[in-house]
C-alpha cells in the first residue's frame, strides 16, 4: 500500500520534507520565560531524527499568559534571543522550525505537573488571571479578572508582538493554541464566559469570533510586513460547525479548525 508519511508536503512558499511532525509539548523548563539548552537538546534531536516540522511548545505572549512560573515566554526581544538559536539548528537539520503562541487565560498561575499542577498563591510565584468572567476554573482555583476591551487589545497587541519576534527569530510556521480551557478557548465556552450584552467587552459566539479574528488580522499584518508564513492554525474545541478564513494576499490563510465538539472548557 503506497503511503504519503515519508513524501514532501508544500504549505506555500514552505516545503516540509516529509509529514512527520513534532507538536509543541510543555517543558516546564524555562527560567523566566526563557529557552535553554535543554530546549535547543529536546528539538534539535528531533530535528536531526529526521521530522519534517518541529514545534518550540506553547509561549506565553504576556507573563500572565502562562500556565506555570516554568512556561516558555517569547513577551519580550531577550525571549527571542535563545529561540533563534533553535530555529537556526531545527532549519540547518532539514526541518521546518515553527512555534506554538498561547495565553494561559484563567488556568495559569499554577504548578508544574510534578509539583502538584495546582494554582500557586503569589508568594510561591503565583499572578493574578483574566477571563471573559470571573469563574474560576475550578473549586480553589483562582477567580479571573474580567476582560474589558482595552484589556483584549493589548492581549491582541501582544499577540502581534510575539508573532513578530517569531518571524524574526526565524520560524517558519506559527499555530495558536485556543483550546484545553485557556483564554482564546474559554471565550468560546459558555461554561467560563457569561458575557452579557451589555458587557464591556465581546460577549459569546459572534462577538467572541471577532475577538479571534482581531488576533488574527493582528498577527496577518505583523508577518505581511516582512516575510511569508505559509499557514496558521487555530484549533478551537467546544463550538462545533465553525470554520474561519482571513486571507491577507502577501501571505497567509489563517483557519479555525473545527475539533471534535466537546461541551466543556476542560
Amino acid at each position: 500500500m503506497a503511503t504519503h508519511l515519508f513524501t514532501p508536503f508544500r504549505l506555500r512558499d514552505v516545503t516540509l520534507r516529509n509529514r512527520v511532525g513534532v507538536s509543541p509539548m510543555c517543558q516546564y523548563s524555562s527560567p523566566g520565560g526563557l529557552a535553554t539548552d535543554w530546549h535547543l537538546v529536546h528539538l534539535g534531536s528531533r530535528a536531526v531524527g529526521g521530522a519534517g516540522i518541529v514545534f518550540v511548545e506553547a509561549s506565553a505572549v504576556e507573563p500572565r499568559g502562562r500556565i506555570s512560573p516554568d512556561d516558555m515566554g517569547l513577551w519580550s526581544d531577550a525571549h527571542a534571543e535563545p529561540l533563534a538559536r533553535i530555529a537556526r539548528f531545527v532549519e540547518s537539520q532539514g526541518a521546518v522550525p515553527a512555534i506554538q503562541l498561547a495565553h494561559a487565560g484563567r488556568k495559569g498561575s499554577t504548578a508544574a505537573p510534578w509539583k502538584g499542577g495546582g494554582p500557586i498563591p503569589d508568594s510561591e510565584g503565583g499572578w493574578p488571571v483574566v477571563g471573559p468572567s470571573p469563574i474560576p476554573f475550578a473549586d480553589g482555583w483562582r477567580v479571573p479578572e474580567p476582560l474589558d476591551t482595552t484589556g483584549i487589545a493589548s492581549i491582541t497587541r501582544n499577540f502581534r508582538a510575539a508573532a513578530a519576534r517569531a518571524r524574526d527569530a526565524g520560524f517558519r510556521f506559527l499555530e495558536l493554541h485556543a483550546a484545553h480551557g485557556y483564554l482564546l478557548h474559554s471565550f468560546y465556552s459558555p461554561l467560563s464566559n457569561r458575557r452579557t450584552a451589555s458587557s464591556q467587552a465581546p460577549h459569546r459566539a459572534g462577538k467572541s469570533i471577532c475577538t479571534m479574528s482581531q488576533i488574527l488580522s493582528s498577527l496577518m499584518a505583523s508577518y505581511s510586513c516582512r516575510r511569508r508564513l505559509p499557514r496558521a492554525r487555530i484549533f478551537c474545541q467546544g463550538w462545533p460547525g465553525i470554520r474561519i478564513g482571513a486571507r491577507s494576499p502577501s501571505f497567509v490563510t489563517a483557519s479555525l479548525i473545527r475539533s471534535k465538539h466537546r461541551s466543556t472548557a476542560s
